[in-house]
């Protein structure tokens, strides 16, 4: 079995000063804000639960992607199919279908609907 990839970053500097980084094998993938907000949002609303009490931002992560995987082993088209028209909408509200999937109002939603909104930590 081959040693796995190492990572390391390609630093190019332009002649003005300006750099680029490319991230070279593996490597963390670039969450958005969007993205952050979403996974702490369902960490807020499951933490509810007193049996969760424990949960982490990571065990969200680790099971959602657990459970594509275990969809794509199944429904392998479907999943592309979604993946494609998820990719091709023109903003995050278009990806979700208009529709909160956290069970926890964002600021704007909640405003929009006189709904409370969940609070976050500043920076998030």
């Amino acid at each position: 079995m081959p040693e796995p990839k190492r990572q390391f970053n390609f630093y190019v500097v332009g002649q003005n000063g300006d750099v680029n980084v490319f991230y070279i094998g593996p490597h963390a993938p670039t969450l958005g804000p969007d993205d952050v907000q979403l996974v702490h949002r369902l960490w807020l609303n499951m933490r509810r639960d007193p049996s969760m009490q424990d949960l982490h931002h990571s065990d969200i992560i680790t099971y959602a992607l657990t459970r594509l995987a275990g969809q794509y082993a199944r429904e392998k088209q479907e999943i592309l199919r979604d993946l494609r028209n998820y990719r091709a909408a023109e903003s995050p509200t278009l990806r979700m279908g208009g529709q909160d999937l956290t069970g926890v109002a964002s600021p704007s939603t909640a405003q929009e609907q006189n709904l409370p909104a969940a609070k976050l930590p500043r920076g998030l």
